[in-house]
């Protein structure tokens, strides 16, 4: 009997797409520069998939079944920043657990709003 896997996932951005956000990620004091910024605007130029697995990174099944599903964990998007030719493509890894912080956005009106609700 043959056993189907599936993945029914879709993710937000796509490669290509324009996205927003916080840069560099993590709370650092910085003065000018990039990091100054309230926003890095970039392109999408890959999206990698971590599947939640088991700690050998391997699916196992250990009991007769026709179907298997796969989970994602983490979606990680190398994002190439936009009009700057000193900052090299970096990774923003997302969590897709809802309630998680957002890493990316769509446009700078929805980084804005998310980080500065008083100010929308």
């Amino acid at each position: 009997m043959p056993l189907h896997v599936k993945l029914d996932f879709t993710a937000p951005f796509a490669v290509g797409d324009t996205v927003y956000t916080s840069y560099p990620p993590g709370d650092h004091a910085y003065n000018g520069g990039p990091a100054s910024y309230d926003f890095l605007e970039g392109k999408v130029s890959s999206v990698k998939f971590v599947l939640e697995l088991n700690h050998e990174n391997s699916c196992l099944v250990k009991e007769p079944l026709t179907e298997q599903e796969l989970t994602v964990k983490n979606v990680v998007y190398t994002v190439v920043p936009a009009r700057s030719t000193h900052l090299s493509p970096f990774t923003v890894e997302c969590n897709t657990q809802s309630g998680s912080h957002p890493m990316l956005f769509a446009s700078e009106e929805e980084h804005r709003a998310y980080y500065h609700p008083a100010e929308s």
